[in-house]
């Protein structure tokens, strides 16, 4: 059997909705002084031909958000596990410009990896009704979930006229509820799930298979 806590887990990581009801804790506001650092450092990458994915953290240098970042930082690892960023005015960037601030604050937050083995890491709008497309690739709302990496982002440039809110669920109070209710399906989650990599081939040494297996729960 593979390892499992033998009690619920504790800690902020361990939360559920009503638990923000007085605590905007996850919210990091960024001064005037950091939009505008941006909007110059994006718009020199952009007019020295340097594109996202193709960005290094010192082509998009940030001194001014460094200290937001640990922050944020800080919220993600030790925190809620969650963070929003407000601040940035959008009307400012176009779309490309968009996409190299939003890399440029990925790679002040931690290492960029690509969603698959083509090197994808932006959403490509793609048919979701294909059977060889995955969600990420689509503008579909997408059933509760989470990717293999430490951290995922999220960038709106247009507000949607109606509909596109983001909704999370605490994965350790779910574990907890899941322990407390039905603690024979807590196990058979910590084994091996078969996941169709819809059309994708994995890595070599992944064995190139349409499949992988991951459990839902690790420890």
């Amino acid at each position: 059997m593979p390892a499992m806590p033998s009690a619920p887990l504790t800690g902020p990581l361990v939360w559920q909705g009503a638990s923000f009801a007085s605590d905007d804790s996850w919210v990091h506001r960024l001064s005037p002084a950091i939009v505008a650092e941006m909007e110059r450092v994006v718009r020199a990458a952009n007019a020295r031909g340097l594109r996202a994915p193709n960005l290094r953290r010192e082509d998009v240098p940030l001194p001014a958000f460094a200290a937001a970042a640990r922050r944020i930082q800080g919220t993600l690892e030790n925190g809620c596990g969650f963070a929003v960023v407000r601040g940035i005015d959008m009307a400012l960037f176009s779309r490309e410009e968009a996409r190299t601030l939003f890399f440029a604050v990925g790679l002040q937050l931690g290492s960029v990896v690509s969603q698959n083995a083509f090197g994808d890491v932006l959403d490509l709008g793609l048919n979701p009704d294909d059977p060889n497309v995955r969600f990420y690739q689509t503008t579909r709302a997408h059933d509760f979930h989470n990717d293999q990496s430490d951290c995922i982002g999220l960038m709106c440039q247009v507000q949607a006229k109606q509909g596109g809110e983001s909704s999370l669920v605490g994965a350790c109070a779910l574990h907890n509820q899941i322990m407390a209710e039905r603690p024979d399906l807590l196990r058979v989650l910590y084994q091996p799930f078969v996941i169709d990599r819809r059309g994708e081939r994995g890595r070599p040494e992944e064995g190139d298979v349409p499949y992988y297996a991951l459990p839902v729960f690790s420890w």
